[in-house]
Formats: C-alpha cells, sequence, structure tokens
C-alpha cells in the first residue's frame, strides 16, 4: 500500500472512529479536511505510466523555407521566424505592409511542411527612428561612452528608458494583430544584444571593465546619487550594484509580461546567454568596485548583467509559461562545483529551484565535437528541446549534416504492448488493472485504453493510472485488453485476460466522496477511490472501518457541534450505470485553469432527518460536504468548501 494510500485508510479510520466519541466541530471539520486533502493528493501523485524522459525535440534557427519539406523529412520538428522590427517599422507610426505579408506566409509554409514555428520579435534590430525618441536610448559607461553596436548588438536602451519601452511595447502588439490565427510554439524573449537578457560587454572603446548603467535615465534611478566606480564606501558600491543587477532583471520580467500580453497562452522562451555570474562574484565585484573602481575577474558576468539566479527568482514569481534557454549548451564543465558547472547545468540548477523547465542552443559551429556535448548535456538534464545553430551549418562542410543531427536525437514511436494485465472481480465490479510498458517508443505514455470483449466497451485511462473498473452482466465471464499510446501512436494490445474471482460473499458498499466515488468491500477492510470515469485513483488494504449501512441514521446531538454518534455514509444506490459496461459517466463540475475538476458544495443544507438523493450534476465533493452537514445539523447557510482536483 502506498503512503497515499496508507494516509487515505487513515482518515476514514478517523473518520470512523468520530462516531465513537464526542467530537466538537473543528475537530471534525479538520478530520474532513484531512480526508479531502489525502484524497486529492493520491490522484495528484500517481505513478507515471511513462518510462522514460521524452524524446529530443529539434528546431533550427535561421532556416530556409525552400527547405521546410526537407527540414521535416529529416525529423525537424520547429524552425525559428525571425523578423526584424527595423524592416518592420521604418519609420514612426507605419508599418510595412509587404514585409508583414511575406513574414506571414514564411510562417504558414513553414506550418503547411509539419513544422512548428517559434517567433523571434526582432526587438534587437530597432529602427533608427528609436533611436531619437530621447537622449537616453543608448547604454552609456562610466566612462561616458555611448554603446554603438552590429547588427543585432546596436539595441535600444528600453532596460531604463520608458520612452523606449513604450516603442518596443506598441511594436509588440502590431506583431500579435498581424500575426492573429498563426499558433506559434513559443516566443523568444531577451530584447537586448542577440536577442539575448545581456547588457553590451564590458570591453568597449579601450576599456576592459565597462559598467553600462549611466545613461541620463539611469543616473537618476540610481540609490546613490553621482556614484561612480571607485567612489564612495563599499555600502555605495553594494547598493549600486544590486541597483544595476536589479534593472536588467526587471526588464527582463516586463518584457515577458509585455509578450504574454500580446500572445495570451503561447509559451515563452526567455534566452540566458554566456556562462553566467556564480555564487560569490557579486560580492566580488562589490569589492573590487569599492577599491579599484573595476569589477575585477568577475566583470565578464558582471559588466553584461547576467545574474541568473536574480532573473530566474523574478521571472519564475511572474507565474508565465516561461522556459529558460541556455545558448551556450555546448561549453563544457570544468567541475561540478556550482563556480565550475557548464552554463547548462548551473542554469538547470537555478530553474529547478523555482519549477522552471530549460531548454538549450549550441553557439554555432564546432561540428561534431559541439554535437557530442549536445547530445551529452540533452542526455543528462532535463532538456526536452534542442535548438540548433544554424540551418544553414548543416552541410557536408560545416561538420555536421541534417542526418547527423536526426540520428543523434532519434524520433519516438508507439510504446511496447502493457504488462501484468489482470481482471479481479468484486461482487458485480471488475477492477483491470496492468503495468506499464517496458519501452515507451523515447516519448512519455499518455493514455491507457481498457477494453471489454462482451460489449465493446472501453475505458480510456491518463498516464498516470494503473487500473479501472467495469460493471459486467452477472454470469459473465469477460476478456479484457490494454492497450497504451503516446504522441507516436498506439501500442499493440496486451494477451486478452479473463476474469478471476476476487473476495467472495456480500456486497461492495458504493459512496460518493470527492473526485469520485469510494468503494468498500463488504468486511470494509478494503476500499477503491474510483473516478466518474472508472479510474482507479487509489486501492487500500487494511483494518476497515466496518460496514456502514445503506440507510442514514438519525444524528444525535447533545449540544450545538457535538455529536454522539454519526449517521452512515450515504450509499450511492442510483448509480447511473448500465448493467454491462465501463463505470462513467458525465463529470461534475467544470474544468477551469489547472483543475482537472473544481468541486463546491451544494448551497443547501441537508436536513438532518434523512439523506436526500444527489442530483448527477452535483459535484461528488458536495455529497460528502452536505453529509458531514448532516453530521453536524449544520444550517443551511454554513461556509461552503471547495477544492480543486489536479490535472
Amino acid at each position: 500500500m502506498s503512503t497515499h494510500d496508507a494516509d487515505v485508510v487513515d482518515v476514514l479510520h478517523r473518520l470512523t472512529a468520530a462516531g465513537r466519541r464526542r467530537l466538537r466541530l473543528g475537530a471534525l471539520l479538520a478530520l474532513v479536511s484531512a480526508l479531502v486533502s489525502a484524497l486529492l493528493t493520491t490522484t495528484a501523485t500517481a505513478d507515471s505510466g511513462g518510462g522514460t524522459i521524452a524524446p529530443v525535440r529539434l528546431s533550427l534557427l535561421q532556416p530556409d523555407v525552400s527547405k521546410a519539406s526537407v527540414y521535416r523529412a529529416a525529423g525537424i520538428d520547429m524552425v525559428t521566424l525571425e523578423l526584424g522590427w527595423d524592416a518592420y517599422q521604418p519609420a514612426p507610426g507605419t508599418t510595412d505592409r509587404d514585409y508583414v505579408a511575406r513574414q506571414v506566409r514564411t510562417a504558414e509554409a513553414f506550418r503547411s511542411a509539419g513544422l512548428g514555428v517559434v517567433l523571434d520579435l526582432g526587438v534587437q534590430y530597432p529602427p533608427a527612428w528609436a533611436f531619437d525618441l530621447s537622449s537616453a536610448t543608448r547604454f552609456v559607461d562610466q566612462y561616458g561612452t555611448a554603446w554603438h553596436g552590429d547588427t543585432g548588438t546596436d539595441v535600444l536602451n528600453a532596460v531604463w528608458e520608458p520612452l523606449a519601452r513604450q516603442a518596443e511595447a506598441a511594436y509588440v502588439r502590431q506583431v500579435a494583430t498581424d500575426f492573429t490565427g498563426i499558433p506559434f510554439v513559443s516566443v523568444r524573449v531577451g530584447g537586448l544584444l542577440s536577442g539575448e537578457v545581456r547588457l553590451p560587454p564590458p570591453t568597449s572603446a579601450g576599456h576592459s571593465d565597462s559598467m553600462w548603467g549611466f545613461d541620463p535615465r539611469a543616473r537618476a534611478a540610481s540609490p546613490v546619487s553621482g556614484w561612480s566606480p571607485g567612489t564612495g564606501t563599499p555600502s555605495d558600491a553594494a547598493a549600486w550594484v544590486d541597483f544595476y543587477l536589479g534593472s536588467l532583471a526587471d526588464f527582463e520580467v516586463w518584457l515577458a509580461r509585455t509578450v504574454a500580453d500580446s500572445f495570451p497562452g503561447t509559451p515563452l522562451d526567455v534566452l540566458m546567454p554566456g556562462w553566467g555570474m556564480r555564487p560569490g562574484d557579486t560580492q566580488t565585484a562589490i569589492d573590487a568596485l569599492a577599491v579599484t573602481g573595476s569589477p575585477g575577474r568577475v566583470v565578464a558576468e558582471v559588466g553584461p548583467g547576467l545574474d541568473w539566479a536574480r532573473q530566474t527568482a523574478a521571472l519564475a514569481a511572474t507565474g508565465l509559461d516561461i522556459t529558460l534557454v541556455t545558448t551556450w549548451l555546448d561549453a563544457p564543465s570544468y567541475g561540478s562545483s556550482a563556480r565550475d558547472e557548464s552554463p547548462a547545468d548551473h542554469l538547470a540548477r537555478l530553474a529547478a529551484q523555482h519549477g522552471l523547465p530549460i531548454s538549450g542552443e549550441n553557439t554555432g559551429g564546432g561540428g561534431q565535437a559541439a554535437l557530442d556535448r549536445v547530445v551529452a548535456q540533452a542526455a543528462a538534464l532535463p532538456i526536452t528541446r534542442v535548438t540548433w545553430m544554424s540551418a544553414g551549418s548543416l552541410t557536408s562542410g560545416g561538420g555536421v549534416t541534417l542526418t547527423d543531427l536526426r540520428r543523434a536525437f532519434p524520433p519516438a514511436v508507439a510504446p511496447a504492448a502493457p504488462t501484468g494485465v489482470t481482471a479481479r472481480r468484486l461482487d458485480v465490479w471488475v477492477v483491470v488493472s496492468w503495468q506499464p510498458p517496458p519501452t515507451d517508443g523515447g516519448s512519455p505514455v499518455t493514455r491507457f485504453t481498457v477494453s471489454m470483449s462482451a460489449t465493446g466497451s472501453s475505458v480510456t485511462a491518463p498516464a498516470d493510472s494503473s487500473a479501472v473498473l467495469f460493471r459486467v452482466a452477472p454470469g459473465t465471464s469477460p476478456s479484457f485488453t490494454v492497450t497504451a499510446a503516446n504522441g507516436s501512436g498506439t501500442s499493440p494490445s496486451s494477451a486478452p485476460v479473463t476474469v478471476v474471482n476476487g473476495a467472495a460473499g456480500g456486497s461492495w458498499i458504493v459512496a460518493a466522496v470527492p473526485g469520485g466515488r469510494l468503494f468498500t468491500s463488504p468486511d470494509g477492510r478494503e476500499f477503491f477511490l474510483v473516478s466518474a470515469e472508472g479510474v482507479v485513483l487509489s486501492h487500500a488494504l487494511g483494518q476497515g472501518p466496518g460496514r456502514r449501512d445503506a440507510d442514514p441514521a438519525p444524528v444525535a446531538t447533545t449540544s450545538r457541534g457535538e455529536l454522539a454518534a454519526p449517521p452512515a455514509m450515504p450509499a450511492a444506490a442510483a448509480l447511473d450505470v448500465p448493467d454491462a459496461g465501463p463505470l462513467a459517466h458525465s463529470r461534475p463540475g467544470t474544468a477551469v485553469g489547472d483543475c482537472r475538476e473544481t468541486v463546491t458544495t451544494a448551497a443547501a443544507a441537508v436536513s438532518s432527518a434523512g439523506w436526500a438523493a444527489t442530483p448527477p450534476a452535483q459535484t461528488a465533493a458536495g455529497v460528502l460536504i452536505d453529509y458531514l452537514r448532516l453530521l453536524m445539523n449544520a444550517p443551511a447557510d454554513a461556509p461552503q468548501t471547495s477544492g480543486c482536483i489536479p490535472r
């Protein structure tokens, strides 16, 4: 018996024991809460039906639309559509409609070839007019040097200049409007040099320690007025470094929210470049800035603001669907510590702390050695998507071909058949159970389907299931088969199994509980928690609370909020179940957000005189809570209770 099953049984025992002693209202409600929690937790933490990590999906940067069918035939899953803000809006208030039409056609051509499309907004290519919005649209270092980069790195200072943010936000909204109806796989978010989350490099205009927070807007926002490296106190340096790194994280959160608002429901890929700051780097920079005016040996990461720990925490706090992308997936590790591990390992460590997924892309070039490193990282880390830089390099002369890339990450196939299938009779019900297939085909199992020979009826169960419940006609011995399915297909059927007898004698009791129904054996020692569709959510064995009568007994109360003996749990006598076929009916409640079912108590209280019939539309949780109102003789306006059964 699993830990969660034991939790369910323990709470059931405690609820039954409540009938043998007087219990105050608060204590009873605590037990109810524990039961609901145990049931919901059991549902949410069932063992996975899959066997291995999902296969890696392959994406290409800088693809050639004329080769879309070639990419798909080679097993490529998606490509990136890269826009250019400068081409999109060449003048203030104008949009190049011919350019937009070409890009829309390109996206549609990729999708027609069976490729997913990742959108790169191209904010890293600002139009010339955007730099004229104010005197603070360019980054400036402590030496007064304004940053001017090459194509893709000559970026707008939207970290500190609000007018730059307004222009970027308007552009993002325009793109979303123009591409309405095209379902992008994700949108890349970075907004700065090369479309990544980084400020200009520390080497500029003959200097090697540039810090880029000294434009007029940044100076005005600085917490230490007039501060510059090498001046003030160590605490001044600490306050400024915190401001500098925090400003970049704030910008990235703003950009992520801006993109998410314009592309609702579309996942975001946030590009995290370089090596990333490591533990101790912030303090090292503060100490060096306060004494010498230079960040010292950590300038390569501190200058561009690569504070991944801060950025990861800030992005996770948004609650958006964000994947962190290392743009240096082919970088090596130099040790196992947080300071020496590779960028991919370090980013994976930080992402895991906040429950964010990661993916990665190579830096470009490197040939077979780079591919080997990418493969090793994808196998060792929870990476399910690899982006290759670039499509144009996938030739025999580039060291890695499309064939090499696909061979390194083979596609998934359908899983093998489930094993260990059994069919056990319980009164007029049959529990069919199974074990996951020995191989999942390289892609996680997404569902199981159990079929009964007598009627052709079937039950589809989610991947975290291992048993379903059928009701069978008396005197029949049907056979059952089970199949498994993943994203690539459906397995062969398992060998047919016929019903074997289970516990003999007596009728099983069926009671409505949160999430479905509770089946209790005649001796009260065995329990099956079953969803409305017939999927067995939990199976527990133990010292049961004893059989309950079908008819509830009257409540005997001695004072408000106390009870002497509880009535019986209501039996679901009027289950909408045919004589043969799967136990199933329309799911109560409404799917909301991340809840597979949202359960809320019925508004009306149940009379203490007896148990009223429950209409099919009422939620299972309402049945239990109303029953407990009956236990407590609670008024109709008692506080309502609700809960979420996770997907």
